[in-house]
C-alpha cells in the first residue's frame, strides 16, 4: 500500500492514475472525503491533514511507502507562519508518523525553487548549496531536512516549475503565445528547463521501486536548460507558428531598474521583486539533470511536451485553431 499525501491537486491526480495503472495498492489523504473528486476505482481514502497527527497515524496503518506531495503554495498564503505550519511542521509529524508505523520510504516532492535564482550561466546541481530567497522555497527546504531527519528511508526529488496537459498556468502561458505577435524582452538572459508532469510522475514511480534512488536528492526538469525565448520558440512550433522577438538594449533597462529603485526608495518601499530582476544580466533557474539521467529517469524535451500539451488542448477544445504566420 502507497500513501499519497497531495493527492487530489495537480501532480497527485496524474501520480494516482500512473500507479493505479501499474496495479499498485493507493491510499490518500484528504481533507474532507465528501468534496474530495471522484479517485480511479480502488483507492483508498484516508481523512485528515497534516496537522492532525492522529489522522495521521492512522493514514500510515499498513501502508508501506509513502509520497509526500502536500503543501502549502506561497500564492495561497499571506505569513509565513502558515508555510511552516503546514510545510515543515506537517512534514515532520507525517515522517514521525511513518517511521513509528515501520513504514519502508518516503519519497518527498520538494522544489528546484530551494536553490534560489543563481547569476552564473552554468545549470544548478544537486552539489551546490541551497539558497532559498523566499519564503515558500525555504519552507520546503525545512521541509526536506525533516524528512531526511526523521523518516525510515527517503528519497528528495527537486521538480523545476510543473507544466502539463490540464494545469491552468499552462494553459494560459499557451493561449498567450498564439494570440501575440511579438515578446518583448529586457535583454536579461533567463534560463530554465521546466518539468513536465509525466517525466516527474515516472520519477516519483522510478524511486518507489528502485532502492538504489534511497538517500537521494535528484533533481528533475527538461533534459535541456533553455532561455526563455527558446521556451516561447518551442511552444510557438507546437503551435504551428512563429512568434517575433524585440530585445531592449541592456543599458536602458539598467538604467530603468535603477530609477525605479531610486523612486520607490524616495516612498520608503522596497523595488517589487519581479521589476528588481531587471537589474540583473542573469537569471538562472535552470538545474543539471545529469543525475535524474543516470539513476534512469526518462526526461522528455520540452518541443515533444509542449506538442502533447497542445495537442490536449486542441482534443479538449482548449484552443481555437491557429493558422501559421
Amino acid at each position: 500500500m502507497i500513501l499519497v499525501t497531495g493527492g487530489t491537486g495537480y501532480i497527485g491526480r496524474h501520480l494516482v492514475s500512473a500507479l493505479v495503472d501499474r496495479a499498485m495498492a493507493v491510499r490518500v489523504l484528504v481533507r474532507n472525503p465528501a468534496r474530495t473528486p471522484v479517485l480511479a476505482p480502488g483507492v483508498q481514502t484516508a481523512a485528515g491533514d497534516l496537522a492532525d497527527t492522529r489522522a495521521l497515524d492512522a493514514a500510515v496503518g499498513g501502508v508501506r511507502r509513502v509520497v509526500h506531495l502536500a503543501a502549502v503554495m506561497a500564492a495561497a498564503v499571506r505569513d509565513e507562519e502558515t508555510l511552516v505550519r503546514t510545510n515543515v511542521h506537517g512534514t515532520t509529524s507525517l515522517a514521525k508518523a511513518a517511521r513509528s508505523a515501520g513504514v519502508e520510504q518516503v519519497v518527498y516532492v520538494s522544489s528546484a525553487g530551494v536553490y534560489g535564482i543563481r547569476d552564473g550561466l552554468e545549470p544548478i546541481t544537486e552539489r551546490d548549496a541551497p539558497r532559498p530567497d523566499t519564503a515558500y522555497q525555504r519552507s520546503k527546504l525545512a521541509g526536506e531536512e525533516e524528512i531526511k531527519s526523521h523518516a525510515p528511508s527517503w528519497t528528495v526529488l527537486r521538480p523545476s516549475d510543473v507544466f502539463g496537459p490540464s494545469r491552468q498556468q499552462t494553459a494560459a502561458f499557451v493561449r498567450s503565445v498564439g494570440e501575440r505577435r511579438f515578446w518583448l524582452h529586457t535583454g536579461t538572459i533567463t534560463l530554465e528547463n521546466p518539468a513536465y508532469v509525466h517525466d516527474l510522475v515516472a520519477a516519483v514511480v522510478h524511486a518507489l521501486e528502485q532502492p538504489t534512488l534511497r538517500g537521494e536528492t535528484i533533481n528533475v526538469a527538461g533534459p535541456r536548460v533553455l532561455t526563455h525565448r527558446e521556451v516561447i520558440d518551442a511552444t510557438a512550433a507546437a503551435l504551428g507558428r512563429r512568434v517575433a522577438h524585440i530585445t531592449l538594449p541592456r543599458g536602458l533597462t539598467r538604467s530603468g531598474s535603477a530609477a525605479a529603485t531610486g523612486l520607490w526608495s524616495l516612498a520608503g518601499r522596497s523595488l517589487p521583486p519581479r521589476l528588481a530582476l531587471m537589474s540583473r544580466d542573469v537569471i538562472n533557474r535552470g538545474v543539471s539533470t545529469e543525475k535524474a539521467r543516470g539513476l534512469g529517469i526518462p526526461l522528455t524535451s520540452l518541443e515533444q511536451a509542449m506538442a502533447n500539451v497542445v495537442t490536449s488542448m486542441r482534443a479538449g477544445g482548449e484552443l481555437q485553431p491557429v493558422t501559421r504566420s
